[in-house]
């Protein structure tokens, strides 16, 4: 485990004052002794202290959960696949879903209901983690009723003359009555679903993810007075978390139901019936808020109330909006406001749409790469800009010196000082001087007894100061403070080591404002975060320094949307990016269209001469494919990489992110291939015969390529792939050099040229294919059972297209060999990571055990 940086001195401190300046003038053998023995002792503490906490389900350690569950009568499900390694992250995740804690947790009170049926919808959550919707099918069945005793809640037999029924087919919630299905509801053919014994399980499979304060994108092609509720401008069907009542409603309150026009419609009255929107649904806090200040006249309620707001079929616009109304349809993601009526001072919206996964830019918990307080505080000999500036005042440490020199002349030992007092102001210092300089200031940052006003006159302490001051019992907020008045004190011939900048709440209004104080201050790492969703409209230009980092991310839950436009008709408007050797940029949690990214070499800077650029890493991002979306979801620009790297030597690290295509471009081949690692990733090209990652102009991208449980949706050419493991490729894979490299559990279509396969699809399936067939089967009857099996296990989509909820998600009736081909028997590409096979076995498993007798559980995805 990683030991704190809190107690990594913590035996050496202890240790008389005499042994630590007689173990400071020899080098620090005895610290370095000490730390290595502290860690021990942090681990064995740490052990002693999880001990107590694993006699509880709720914060025992992983490896507890199975042995908690064996006391309890917990049996894990065989069909849902062997236990992974728990000594890999990998493993841990899926052992999660074999094992589930929560299930672990209720067993025993699940077991005392078992047979009621709101059991069924919580052993989805608990089993699955999916939320789910029972229902009893032969509740909805038709039947003739006895007067004496009525059934006024069952089902009734649909008129003509009735408007559309409340529910839809993405709910288990059907208020028509129906005639008897005698087909098995848990047939692996055609299933059916209303009988007497059935018991339907809807199960949402897809989440709702919120979007907050964004603008709503004026469709200009319709009209001035048409909206839609996705930045880009597509249709974004809307999402819902709560149903207010009926029989949808039971004890979940956090399905994600998509919105359709009539659930958002509630009828009041009878004669005649009058139509209304749902306010369960309207407003701040719920599933979506339109925000139009100063409509439809100064001072109105914001945000529009939902009396104000008219569900309607805005399909092709037709629909014409009352005054004083604005038009929603929630299964497109439209608004149209009455013509020649549209907000002046814009409109801003709150809503929910559907996705599979934490993915790409969006409203949800995730992982900052947070500066550890090594990043934040350390010394190295680079941060000194002047060492001979800061040599030369150390050099006055007389009784009549500086009083800073004078105490630092007490700490750094007698052999270092001696050292600085022989250096000569007119030579360069030599390179181990500077190194040790470094390390003695390095150890300087946990003395709490550095600062004392006297010896730092001049120096200002800035409310980060202080906050740091007063945590001083905190050996990172010590550190961290000692490293600020260092740098105040010592002025420019000490680098800056770490500044953070916000955009938005208490921060800066634009992006260029805070790059440009980021390039003033010149740290060598910097944090630029955004605290608040919303779109900003700005070209984006960094250029890095030599051994510079910079993070430019989005807080948690925040969602920020870069709209690159073009702005300047003689050049480009990407995102461009350069940077000198040893360099780095972190793009975290943002969402970027309109343009590309391209990374380029710094000006002046030949190819192959020098290094650039060191890694660019992409991590929870979106780069939209195609650059921007049309209503249907049809991407404006499909040729145009979302990401180019022209004659760098950069690395290129994509993690949890959607990006478009990927173009490498060198004028030679005699540099080094760039690094490309690509993991629970999609890359689209936005069409299978596209291609995905290429070097331009059709010729392989000179990168060596490493794809991890991703989907590539098109083609590519490429120098070598090191490694693709549990991944989906939809078009042909070129690779240059197959000689090296290794292709295991994935998917490539037949007439792809790889290094070696190892468990591949569909060379599997062809294998078996040929393997039935009788020994003097003709060529043709070879060639159709080769072209029958490969066609078989071609992966399925529910859609490709960016934009869509279900997008890059495989389709149900996708091959066995695709759902459960990965290694650990999980579905190749993207959404590995999800467990839907493993999930889904232990749910049919867990119905069998806790559907009443006599009666027969299904499984059906709602989404």
């Amino acid at each position: 485990m990683t030991v704190p940086a809190a107690s990594i001195d913590r035996l050496y401190e202890w240790l008389p004052a005499v042994h630590r300046r007689r173990d400071a003038e020899r080098g620090y053998p005895l610290r370095a002794l000490l730390r290595a023995i502290g860690e021990e002792v942090d681990v064995v503490e740490d052990d002693i202290s999880q001990l107590y906490s694993d006699w509880f389900i709720e914060t025992c350690a992983d490896w507890v959960v199975p042995y908690i569950g064996e006391l309890v009568g917990f049996r894990p499900v065989p069909e849902a696949g062997a236990a992974g390694d728990p000594a890999s992250e990998a493993g841990r995740k899926l052992n999660a879903w074999l094992t589930p804690r929560r299930e672990v947790a209720n067993t025993i009170a699940l077991r005392r209901r078992k047979g009621a049926l709101h059991v069924l919808e919580h052993l989805a959550r608990d089993v699955a983690g999916w939320p789910a919707l029972a229902t009893e099918y032969y509740r909805t069945l038709g039947w003739t009723q006895n007067l004496n005793h009525p059934h006024l809640e069952r089902a009734r037999t649909a008129r003509i003359s009735d408007r559309p029924a409340r529910g839809d087919d993405a709910c288990a919630c059907d208020p028509s009555a129906h005639t008897v299905d005698v087909r098995r509801i848990d047939s692996h053919r055609r299933r059916g679903k209303y009988n007497i014994p059935n018991i339907g399980l809807a199960v949402y499979r897809l989440r709702s993810y919120p979007v907050t304060a964004t603008p709503a994108c004026c469709v200009e092609d319709e009209g001035a007075h048409c909206f839609a509720f996705s930045v880009f401008g597509n249709d974004a069907p809307l999402y819902a978390t709560a149903p207010p009542c009926g029989p949808c409603a039971h004890e979940n309150d956090g399905v994600p139901l998509p919105l359709r026009r009539a659930r958002l419609q509630r009828v009041t009255g009878a004669h005649p019936p009058v139509v209304e929107t749902d306010a369960f649904y309207c407003g701040a806090g719920r599933s979506f808020a339109i925000t139009a200040p100063g409509w439809p006249a100064k001072n109105a309620p914001q945000p529009i109330p939902a009396s104000a707001i008219v569900v309607a079929d805005l399909t092709d616009w037709a629909y014409v909006a009352r005054p004083g109304t604005v038009a929603v349809d929630p299964e497109r993601g439209r608004i149209a406001f009455p013509p020649g009526k549209a907000p002046r001072h814009g409109v801003r919206v709150d809503y929910h749409y559907g996705f599979s996964a934490d993915m790409g830019g969006g409203e949800y918990a995730r992982s900052l790469i947070e500066p550890s307080p090594r990043d934040a505080s350390a010394f190295d000999r680079h941060d000194f800009v002047d060492a001979p500036a800061v040599l030369k005042r150390l050099q006055q440490h007389k009784p009549d010196g500086e009083p800073l020199s004078i105490y630092l002349a007490g700490r750094f030992g007698e052999s270092l000082m001696q050292a600085i007092d022989d250096w000569k102001p007119d030579e360069a210092p030599p390179a181990e001087l500077v190194q040790r300089l470094a390390d003695a200031f390095d150890d300087a940052l946990a003395d709490a007894d550095l600062y004392v006003p006297s010896r730092f006159p001049g120096v200002v302490l800035s409310d980060e100061m202080n906050r740091l001051r007063e945590r001083k019992d905190d050996p990172a907020s010590l550190a961290r403070f000692n490293r600020l008045v260092l740098e105040a004190f010592y002025g420019e011939a000490i680098a800056l080591r770490f500044r953070y900048y916000a955009i938005g709440r208490d921060g800066y209004e634009r992006i260029g404002d805070a790059l440009t104080q980021w390039r003033r201050d010149d740290p060598r790492y910097a944090v630029i975060e955004f605290t608040r969703s919303g779109v900003w409209t700005e070209p984006v230009n960094i250029r890095l320094h030599a051994r510079q980092t910079l993070q430019l991310r989005a807080a948690e839950r925040v969602r920020p949307v870069l709209r690159l436009l073009d702005y300047m008709a003689d050049r480009s408007d990407a995102f461009r990016v350069a940077g000198d050797a040893g360099s780095r940029l972190v793009l975290d949690g943002l969402v970027v269209g309109g343009r590309g990214i391209q990374v380029r070499r710094p000006d002046g800077c030949a190819e192959g001469e020098g290094d650039d650029l060191c890694e660019l890493a992409i991590r929870h991002c979106t780069l939209v494919p195609g650059w921007d979306l049309g209503c249907d979801c049809e991407p404006k620009r499909p040729n145009e990489p979302s990401i180019e790297f022209a004659g760098t030597t950069a690395k290129l690290t994509v993690e949890h992110s959607i990006v478009g295509a990927i173009e490498i471009t060198h004028e030679t081949a005699r540099v080094a291939p760039n690094g490309v690692a690509i993991a629970d990733s999609i890359v689209d090209a936005t069409h299978s015969g596209r291609l995905a990652l290429h070097g331009g102009e059709g010729r392989p991208a000179h990168a060596n390529l490493t794809v991890l449980r991703s989907t590539v949706l098109g083609a590519l050419t490429v120098h070598a792939l090191i490694l693709a493991e549990n991944s989906l490729f939809t078009g042909c894979v070129e690779v240059a050099r197959r000689q090296i490299g290794c292709m295991r559990f994935c998917y490539a279509p037949p007439d792809s040229r790889t290094p070696r396969r190892f468990h591949c699809q569909p060379d599997l399936a062809r294998a078996a294919a040929l393997a039935a067939l009788e020994p003097d089967a003709t060529g043709e009857t070879r060639a159709r059972a080769l072209a029958n099996a490969s066609l078989r296990v071609k992966p399925r989509f529910t859609s490709v297209r960016y934009g869509h909820p279900a997008y890059a998600q495989l389709a149900q009736d996708v091959a066995i060999e695709i759902a459960r081909g990965a290694d650990d028997e999980s579905e190749m590409g993207a959404f590995h990571d999800l467990f839907g096979p493993q999930r889904a076995a232990n749910l049919r498993a867990r119905l069998a055990e806790y559907t009443p007798a006599g009666m027969e559980a299904g499984i059906f995805y709602a989404t």
